[in-house]
């Protein structure tokens, strides 16, 4: 089953952290994996903006070859270069067995989505629970409703 490492840093170095960027990539696709997101300019919607410079999301079919990435040869020259170039939060997650989420009754080329009013109640409860996110489930008479990603400071 998929794997995916959500990573966010900080940068306070930025020459040690292409460097450890330019390795990472090689280092990545020699083990299978697949950059889903590199965002220099991420927004965080709910929580804390300070310090947050970059995000990125890589895709690994098998947790085999995450693991490789780490103990690979270069494997400690990636973590002090992250480390000189950059403070880090890695999460790794495990994607969705797709098909758990067919009903019986559905052909298999249909795959369950949540729809509209589901998205539309998440976005109450999350604005009941923090008061800085909009409820976008609606559209306004701008036309600008939903759109996302919201737009980015200059």
């Amino acid at each position: 089953m998929t794997v995916y490492l959500i990573a966010e840093f900080t940068v306070h170095d930025p020459i040690k952290f292409a460097q450890y960027r330019t390795i990472l990539r090689k280092r990545v696709e020699q083990n299978g994996g697949r950059y889903l997101v590199a965002d220099g300019a991420p927004i965080r919607l709910i929580g804390d903006q300070t310090g947050l410079d970059r995000v990125g999301l890589l895709a690994f079919d098998r947790i085999e070859d995450l693991r490789a990435l780490r103990d690979g040869s270069d494997g400690l020259q990636l973590s002090v270069l992250r480390e000189a170039g950059a403070d880090c939060k890695l999460t790794l997650v495990q994607g969705m067995d797709h098909d758990a989420m067919r009903p019986a009754d559905h052909p298999d080329d249909v795959i369950v989505t949540p729809t509209r009013e589901v998205f539309a109640k998440f976005a109450r409860v999350s604005s009941e629970h923090s008061p800085q996110v909009e409820d976008i489930s609606h559209e306004k008479a701008s036309g600008t409703a939903g759109a996302y990603p919201p737009d980015r400071p200059a």
